[in-house]
């Protein structure tokens, strides 16, 4: 079974490399979904407790990205880069990390399942 939470955080980025607007210091409102796999345990109902997923959600990735220059904490913090970060922050105490979402938009995301981990 797949469980996932959506998480908001706001932060500024320069992409120095970009050739349009992206160029100059701007920022968005992020939203973060964060997806874990794994099978329903019996004792208690769950892949795994929200509560506990919010929590290390906001203690590894919130804190350090919430109203800062993202370019100070992410080299070249473009939305894939953000969703790699985010991915190593959880994978050593996340069990079953399946997906990590990065929406810069509302309509515009990307989606890393840690390709580039294995």
């Amino acid at each position: 079974m797949l469980l996932r939470s959506r998480f908001e955080f706001s932060a500024a980025h320069q992409l120095t490399r970009h050739p349009g607007a992206c160029r100059r210091m701007h920022g968005h409102n992020y939203q973060l979904e964060v997806s874990v796999g794994g099978p329903v345990d019996r004792d208690t109902g769950m892949v795994m407790d929200f509560f506990e997923l919010e929590r290390l959600v906001r203690d590894r990735v919130l804190q350090p990205l919430d109203h800062v220059c993202l370019n100070e904490v992410i080299e070249y913090p473009t939305a894939e880069n953000i969703a790699r970060w985010s991915w190593r922050q959880l994978a050593p105490v996340l069990t079953g990390l399946a997906e990590i979402a990065v929406y810069e938009m509302p309509t515009c995301a990307v989606i890393y399942r840690g390709e580039d981990e294995r």
